[in-house]
């Protein structure tokens, strides 16, 4: 399913808006942060990447309601929350540059000493925020529930209503839009645990396509290629 043109244009809107604030707001934290630990000359130290994994898991939890709450205000279908979930994706990314700074800085760039273990221990600790951010946008999966507008005959370039699937291959018992909603947060920690790098936008599909397979649906290709086109964009948006 998919929300109207003018709702969707307007989503649009929130998230460039929403996500341009939050991530300057983010990277203005972090140098604030760092230039404040350079002038007491605690910057070279493991309390530096705390302090941006701090800012970091702030702002994530911040974002995910502050845009939660806009987009709700506008549509709360199952093609919305995956807009929003596509965009949380693509600002965890972002905020990720700034733990990474924090690493060379507490490290001097010592790339052959402390720089891998303390590295590592970013890693997990920014996994471990990656999981919180998207459980806490899972609380809000129920409140996207309500069926997609009728197709609009005056916008037929944007596929408008979910594949028909026979009875047959949707074994998961599930209804359809839980089966997108599950291969979206799939892609989503796939990504961001590293079991997924894409190259190109098909291992994105490909991706997408075996979360669904896994689920028992068949889907049509052209909805899944859209999905795909979309996440890919953003991705290479942030890379």
């Amino acid at each position: 399913m998919i929300v109207d043109q003018v709702a969707r244009a307007q989503i649009k809107l929130l998230l460039e808006h929403l996500g341009s604030e939050y991530r300057s707001k983010a990277d203005d934290l972090q140098r604030e942060m760092q230039s404040n630990r350079a002038a007491k000359r605690v910057l070279q130290s493991g309390g530096t990447v705390k302090a941006a994994l701090r800012i970091v898991e702030e702002n994530a939890a911040e974002y995910v309601k502050s845009l939660v709450s806009a987009v709700a205000e506008v549509a709360k279908d199952t093609e919305a929350f995956a807009l929003i979930a596509t965009d949380v994706v693509v600002t965890l990314r972002h905020f990720r540059v700034g733990v990474d700074q924090a690493v060379e800085f507490a490290t001097g760039g010592d790339r052959e000493n402390r720089y891998l273990s303390v590295s590592n221990e970013a890693e997990r600790l920014f996994q471990g925020i990656e999981k919180r951010t998207l459980r806490l946008l899972e609380l809000h999966r129920y409140t996207f529930t309500q069926p997609a507008p009728p197709r609009q005959v005056s916008t037929p370039s944007f596929p408008e209503s979910e594949p028909t699937i026979p009875s047959s291959k949707n074994k998961g018992g599930k209804p359809l839009a839980a089966h997108w909603d599950e291969m979206w947060a799939a892609v989503a920690v796939q990504i961001y645990t590293g079991d997924l790098q894409p190259k190109t936008q098909a291992d994105i599909e490909r991706a997408m396509l075996a979360s669904l397979s896994e689920q028992g649906v068949e889907p049509g290709e052209t909805a899944v290629r859209a999905r795909a086109r979309q996440l890919w964009r953003k991705y290479e948006q942030a890379s």
